[in-house]
């Protein structure tokens, strides 16, 4: 899979993410970023590269409300719902397709994990990862290491995280 972060403060949101790509024994690095913006937002995502690419080249809703909450809720999430289970998303639970991926969507200056569910929600602490090494990363997070520490600890520890690391900060009023 991969390890994916996102982190929000007061006037930032710094973004990491790897380039690693590994389907059964095999690992590869990337060739297309993990980390896309369409539209007005901005994801960082960890999972098939298939559900990647349908969400890099959909057509997402505008976001047209200072009320992104009720954005993400009423338009965004149903939007991404319905593009990857007409694109008949890589994975499957009870026969039902759904998104079986990590998401982090950077939109109106906020931070939002998106669950396999379609639901999303906001850390207090604004510390946000995702992946096969989230937990290497919100450990990392949690001790003080930067994102950028935080995705090298989690390639020590995660096998399919690693190759290039990147790290990306964001001014949240531009967000």
């Amino acid at each position: 899979m991969t390890t994916i972060i996102a982190v929000e403060t007061a006037d930032k949101i710094t973004l990491g993410w790897d380039s690693r790509v590994t389907a059964g024994r095999q690992r590869s690095t990337i060739d297309a970023s993990k980390m896309f913006t369409n539209g007005d937002v901005t994801i960082l995502f960890s999972g098939t590269v298939r559900d990647l690419h349908i969400l890099k080249y959909a057509n997402l809703p505008t976001l047209d409300t200072w009320d992104v909450d009720r954005w993400m809720t009423n338009q965004f999430t149903p939007t991404i719902r319905a593009v990857l289970t007409g694109q008949e998303a890589a994975t499957l639970l009870d026969g039902e397709r759904f998104m079986g991926n990590g998401l982090l969507v950077v939109v109106g200056g906020r931070v939002y994990e998106v669950e396999h569910h379609f639901g999303w929600y906001r850390r207090a602490d604004g510390i946000y990862t995702g992946g096969s090494g989230y937990q290497y990363a919100i450990g990392a997070l949690s001790a003080g290491a930067t994102v950028r520490q935080a995705l090298e600890v989690a390639a020590t520890h995660d096998n399919a995280t690693g190759d290039e690391l990147h790290v990306l900060e964001i001014d949240r009023q531009t967000s």
